[in-house]
């Protein structure tokens, strides 16, 4: 460990509902990473059978979460 110095920074006391963030990006134009990337970590338990037969790798330690091609904010399970 090491000590780190942080910028200051606001943060809101309740957490942003889909549609707060979905007008912040509207207004924005904002881009997650998952958008650049084009791909994010999704829940297997939430994914179809298709888009569980094409997940290539996973997280060892954390098999639950699958990088899915296609998966972002606006398609929380990928293509489906």
């Amino acid at each position: 460990a090491r000590p780190v110095r942080v910028s200051t920074f606001d943060m809101q006391q309740f957490e942003v509902s889909n549609r707060q963030f979905a007008a912040f990006v509207l207004e924005t134009g904002y881009t997650t990473e998952a958008e650049r990337f084009g791909w994010s970590f999704c829940f297997e338990g939430t994914l179809s059978k298709e888009v569980m037969a094409s997940v290539e790798h996973q997280v060892e330690a954390v098999p639950w979460w699958v990088p899915v091609f296609g998966a972002d904010w606006w398609h929380p399970n990928g293509p489906d």
